[in-house]
């Protein structure tokens, strides 16, 4: 004990610093004493003893004693000097108490105040039935002991009731029968001691004052009602909520008396008569001070907890409504009237300037327009209510002045997203009035669009972003607002013509602009009932509002919203091919580094790579593509037109490329790759233009994105920045194979076999798996004979990379976490160069990432190998069995020893796989003879594997993972009795079931499940074998 104290000491001391060997003796003799029997009692009588105790010093030991608490003080072994012992520390802290003001050196007396509360959660009521009270006789002593009797209080109340600490059955009855002892022993004088130290506390003391009504708030979920809400407590509330120091306190007390759980009759006169005696005169001075526009930060911070306990009555009675609407209808009236008579208070803190005084009753208004829409709009002063509600939203969706659009910061990332909540009240009030909504937007709408000259950028894009969520707060059919046309489509119709014909999109502010282009984009179906002003939107679109606009950020939104918009209606834009073509010609141009002067520093390169490699250029190559494809041009001018488009990107692929094998330089190497990978890109972005209807071959384009395929295959011999230029040539191919079909099979080989040839990490093989399947899926049977050449040259490179782990990894790559991982490998780290010699991707950590190189590389590995089982499963489900049968006798072995081990080792997903390949391996490999001892093997393995599973291992039932995994394996074992009958049922019934001692009920259940084909039995049988969890029983509580 005294080499710890030296230890802390040390420690404690702000200017030492101590080395590893030090913290870790510091570590191990704080483990040994705390497991120690006699160790708590050397920190009681150092706490008591030493006054020269730092406070580091008496937190560790008082860490100890907690330890002791928790695990060994509630066993009946613990002796009468035990608890004598503990006592006269606590009394030793209780006298050091008058000393000390409210709240100082918080930390210790919070965690004082924890073992208090673990000593009576024990002790109280057999071992100490007079703990409270003892306890709350010294909080007369002194405002130390006031307090630190407060903090004991919430101390305890986190021990028994935060639900975010997981307890077992034990301790849940433990808890129980502790609040019912406290219910029958003690509760009135507790209740007593508050009130008191209200009286006492409430002009000199806020801080204790606050924390009683703290514990109040605590406790009154579960201790009786009427011992707070009576006349006394009722004028101290009056009382609290007119006093600025403990107003807000007041306000989350309040709430939490309205939260209680009890019968909804019982809650409407709570919330009745807690309104009318205490919450409704201090509601009507708040009114007061918002019409005084009394705006200083303690009195929003007020106005905030207000808001939240009005939300709080709201939310009870919206409830209670919800539950007694039909079965109680006289109550659901009082419920509603209640709710009602309070809405003039709600929405005056909804008009409120501050945004979270506003969202913090957005909830009691929605409450209000769910009861409307029940029950319906029944009287003026009702109509009044949702008038008033629609006019503070659409004043408060308006953005502040204050703004900061070029460098949006804290403020306005909270004002976005107060504008989507507040934007649900304004979605419910359309649905519950779809024509006064509609009206009301219109007229600022037609306002705006014939006045804009005259109305600021705010009250514009207001307009406009309330025209927007008109599309998603009105109903429609199939999400065409236009069609069948009525009413409400005509008064949309008519705004948006207004819009697109009065120019407004010239206001020079951006957000402006891009409002304007999102509701083009959204409202694209518009465009088909009015053709005529398609030509003036594209022209928006097109001209310096839009994509040849000088803002660099509003030009990105506007190319992707172009592209959606020509997609929408490309079978609208015939006449207007031509002219888009012409007009985007100058932005359809790909950067390259060798643009610049020769010898431009590198900083300079990569700046101009920034601003022009954007997803704009992808966005706008797609575009122009779609146009040239959909158009109506003949489909050799198609082909001159797509040639003259992917030309550019030939020659400045060949050029790059040639300059990244020529330059030794690592930074500019990135630079040329990360241009040949926009490239390559662009030429796949440019092949999305072609569909089903429109065929790449139909526009005569095949021969010259083949010439591009040949040239960018080149690319893969280059085995450095793979994750750049590989990715790039694969997502080319994933699209050529798509968009040209067979005749971009003569090409496959060769690029596998170079992928295959360039791999050298486990990540090459994840990535390539995915072409490969798509290669398998797309040609089936005339690409089986390269792959038979192939397969297990890929399954030995994966194995390889498997078996390169340590044996404790490698044995459980197909289970274990990342967690499990990273605990591994800070024990010990491995060796990289060791296992993958000729790569350095690993030997740099990400600066973005927690998980370390070697971490990464478990994890790659991992990936890879169930990306394997995918390729397995891929064979099987298209019938390309070929591929394997062709391999050596061993090799098939191998690759079905893989399959037995990822159904039993594997997580789910890879478990249902693998069971999936065995059952097809057994089909095609049990009857022939070349295989040799394929049966016997197969019931050594496959059985085992199976009923392990079944009898063994335990699983959660209510995983539907898991249970697929059941059915797959029962499906398994199935096969076999069909292949062998009744000889497979003599093997399990004499030579393998009898090893599990099972049940003859069980037994015969099985093999009643394999004669009649029944996998989805086998759940039944391991419902009978597997224990089933136990259910807490919980002693009956008035909580």
């Amino acid at each position: 004990m005294t080499q710890f104290l030296e230890i802390i000491n040390l420690l404690s001391n702000p200017t030492a610093i101590l080395p590893n060997s030090e913290q870790q003796r510091l570590i191990h003799e704080f483990e040994r004493l705390k497991e120690s029997e006699s160790g708590w009692k050397e920190c009681v009588q150092h706490l008591i003893a030493d006054q020269s105790l730092n406070d580091q010093t008496k937190f560790f030991c008082m860490q100890v004693i907690e330890n002791y608490l928790k695990k060994r003080y509630k066993t009946s072994s613990v002796t009468q000097t035990d608890q004598d012992i503990l006592k006269s520390f606590m009394s030793y802290w209780l006298q050091s108490q008058p000393n000390r003001k409210a709240n100082e050196k918080n930390f210790l007396n919070k965690k004082a105040a924890q073992l208090f509360a673990l000593v009576s959660l024990i002790d109280f009521p057999n071992r100490w039935q007079t703990f409270f009270n003892d306890l709350m006789a010294t909080c007369q002593w002194s405002v130390g002991n006031a307090d630190f009797y407060l903090k004991c209080l919430m101390a305890i109340h986190s021990e028994i009731v935060d639900r975010e600490i997981p307890h077992t059955p034990e301790e849940l009855n433990l808890i129980t029968f502790y609040k019912d002892s406290i219910r029958k022993h003690c509760v009135n004088e507790l209740v007593e001691s508050w009130y008191s130290l209200l009286k006492e506390h409430s002009g000199k003391n806020p801080e204790i004052t606050c924390q009683v009504l703290e514990v109040i708030g605590a406790y009154i979920s579960w201790i009786e009602i009427n011992l707070i809400v009576n006349s006394r407590f009722l004028e101290f509330f009056s009382y609290a909520l007119s006093n600025s120091d403990l107003r807000e306190t007041a306000c989350s007390c309040l709430e939490e008396i309205i939260d209680k759980g009890m019968d909804i009759g019982a809650k409407l006169k709570l919330i009745d008569y807690l309104w009318s005696n205490v919450i409704h005169q201090n509601a009507v001075l708040l009114e007061q001070q918002i019409n005084l526009q009394n705006e200083d930060q303690d009195n929003c911070d007020y106005l905030l907890k207000f808001g939240k306990l009005l939300n709080t009555i709201g939310s009870n009675l919206f409830l209670g409504w919800q539950k007694v609407s039909k079965k109680e209808p006289e109550l659901a009236a009082e419920l509603c009237r209640s709710i009602e008579n309070k809405i003039p208070f709600a929405l005056r803190l909804l008009n409120h300037s501050d945004d979270d005084i506003s969202e913090c009753v957005s909830e009691y208004c929605m409450h209000i327009i769910s009861i409307l829409k029940i029950n319906k709009i029944q009287t003026r002063e009702q109509q009044n209510h949702i008038e008033s509600m629609l006019s503070i939203v659409i004043n408060k969706t308006k953005y502040d002045s204050s703004f900061n659009f070029d460098n949006e910061g804290e403020d306005e990332a909270m004002f976005l997203e107060f504008r989507k909540n507040i934007k649900l009240v304004f979605d419910s009030i359309s649905q519950l009035d779809n024509d006064f909504v509609l009206t009301t937007v219109k007229n600022l709408v037609i306002e705006c669009a014939s006045n804009w000259r005259m109305k600021t950028f705010i009250e514009i894009e207001n307009a406009l972003y309330l025209l927007y969520c008109l599309s998603e707060a009105i109903p429609c059919s199939q999400g065409n607002h236009f069609h069948p046309r009525s009413n409400k489509s005509d008064l949309l119709c008519d705004m948006l013509q207004a819009t697109v014909t009065s120019n407004l999109v010239e206001n020079p502010h951006r957000i402006v602009k891009l409002q304007y282009f999102e509701n083009l984009t959204r409202y694209y179906r518009f465009f088909q009932l009015y053709p005529q002003l398609i030509e003036t939107a594209v022209d928006h679109f097109i001209g310096t509002n839009g994509l040849h606009n000088t803002d660099p950020k509003l030009r990105s939104r506007v190319s992707y919203l172009f592209s959606r918009f020509t997609k929408d209606l490309r079978n609208y834009l015939g006449n207007l091919v031509e002219k888009i073509l012409n007009s985007v010609q100058d932005l359809i141009v790909i950067w390259s580094p060798l643009q610049c002067p020769p010898n431009t520093p590198i900083a300079i390169l990569e700046q101009e790579q920034k601003l022009r490699s954007s997803d704009d250029q992808l966005f706008l190559y797609e575009t122009v593509s779609l146009l040239i494809v959909t158009s109506q041009l003949e489909p050799k001018l198609k082909a001159q037109l797509m040639k003259n488009l992917l030309t550019p990107i030939i020659s400045s692929f060949m050029l790059l490329i040639n300059k990244y094998v020529e330059t030794s330089d690592e930074k500019l190497k990135l630079i040329y790759a990360n241009s040949l990978n926009m490239a390559m890109s662009i030429a796949t972005r440019v092949s999305k233009g072609f569909s089903n209807v429109f065929k790449v071959k139909d526009c005569e384009c095949t021969d010259i994105f083949l010439e591009i395929l040949r040239i960018f295959i080149q690319a893969i011999n280059i085995n450095t920045h793979k994750n750049l230029i590989h990715s790039g040539v694969r997502q080319y191919l994933h699209r050529m194979i798509i968009c040209i079909d067979s005749e971009v099979l003569e090409y496959v080989p060769l690029s596998i076999e170079h992928f295959l040839k360039q791999s050298n990490e486990p990540k090459d093989l994840q990535d390539l798996m995915p072409l490969i399947n798509q290669v398998l899926t797309k040609y089936k049977q005339q690409i089986v004979g390269f792959m038979q050449g192939i397969f297990m040259q890929l399954t030995n490179m994966i194995l390889n990379f498997v078996n390169s782990l340590p044996v404790e990894i490698a044995s459980q790559i197909l289970k274990i976490s990342t967690a499990q991982i990273q605990q591994y490998i800070l024990r010990k780290p491995l060796n990289i160069e060791l296992i993958l010699p000729h790569s350095r991707t690993y030997f740099v950590q990400d600066e973005n990432s927690d998980i370390t190189p070697d971490t990464q590389l478990v994890l790659d590995i991992q990936f890879m190998y169930k990306c394997y089982f995918q390729l397995l499963l891929n064979i099987v489900n298209n019938d390309l069995m070929d591929i394997i049968s062709a391999q050596s006798t061993n090799d098939i072995y191998k690759v079905y020893f893989t399959l037995l081990q990822g159904a039993q080792l594997g997580q789910p997903d890879t478990s249902k796989v693998c069971f999936q390949c065995i059952r097809k391996f057994i089909t095609v490999f049990v009857n022939k003879p070349e295989m040799g001892n394929f049966v016997n093997y197969t019931i050594e393995n496959v059985v085992p594997c199976c009923l392990e599973m079944l009898f063994k291992q335990s699983m959660d039932l209510n995983d539907a993972q898991q249970i697929l995994v059941l059915n797959e394996m029962a499906q398994c074992i199935i096969l076999l009795y069909t292949k062998f009958g009744d000889e497979f049922i003599k093997y399990l019934e004499v030579s393998y079931l009898p090893s599990f001692n099972l049940n003859p009920q069980i037994v015969q259940a099985l093999f009643e499940i394999l004669k009649t084909n029944n996998p989805k039995g086998i759940k039944a049988i391991k419902e009978m074998v597997q224990p089933k969890p136990k259910k807490p029983i919980l002693v009956g509580s008035q909580e």
